[in-house]
């Protein structure tokens, strides 16, 4: 344990507790408790300034690629079952199921809540996809909101259907989210 780290933590105006866990890789969490009434979204900034001073590197300055961290389902299946969307998805350790109202939002929703089940992540606060065209290429804009953090991301519907556009949006966004949260602020 760095107790430099640890104390430089512990002063950020705020914060009343903090706990950080280490791992066999190094720091897997930190989890800090904060006076009430405090501005978590400047808490948090403070926190990622000061891990960035120890040498915390954001994933895209180490070289982290979606390709090689987002693990996307094999098949992609988005239909109704019993007046409701349902969205079903196979990956290598099992299939995964979500369900929504039966309409474009309820498609993101049952995207969503598979893909969650399959990460073991938590249902993000808010789902949200737009459909748009941008040079003859139909686009999934997801935007996801969780513990006031949001992510958004992009995929290209043109080569594998809206389904898997869909399927791959949300994922990213999901994981992006999750990345952001990981540096978790809130009583504990």
């Amino acid at each position: 344990m760095n107790s430099g780290l640890e104390q430089r933590l512990r002063t950020v105006p705020g914060v009343s507790g903090i706990r950080i866990d280490l791992g066999r890789d190094g720091l897997e969490g930190i989890h800090v408790s904060v006076d009430e009434g405090s501005d978590e979204s400047v808490i948090l900034e403070e926190i990622r300034r000061i891990l960035v001073a120890y040498g915390l590197r954001s994933r895209t300055e180490s070289g982290w690629s979606a390709a090689e961290e987002i693990a996307l389902p094999s098949s992609v299946w988005l239909g109704e079952v019993s007046g409701r969307a349902a969205a079903r998805l196979r990956y290598s350790h099992g299939v995964f199921e979500g369900f929504g109202p039966l309409n474009w939002d309820g498609a993101v929703q049952a995207c969503t809540e598979a893909i969650a089940q399959a990460t073991g992540r938590a249902i993000p606060e808010a789902a949200r996809a737009l459909r748009e065209v941008v040079d003859d290429s139909q686009l999934v804009v997801c935007v996801l909101r969780s513990a006031g953090i949001k992510a958004a991301s992009v995929a290209i519907a043109d080569k594998d259907g809206l389904a898997r556009a869909l399927v791959r949006a949300v994922t990213m966004a999901m994981d992006d989210l999750h990345y952001q949260l990981s540096v978790d602020v809130g009583d504990q």
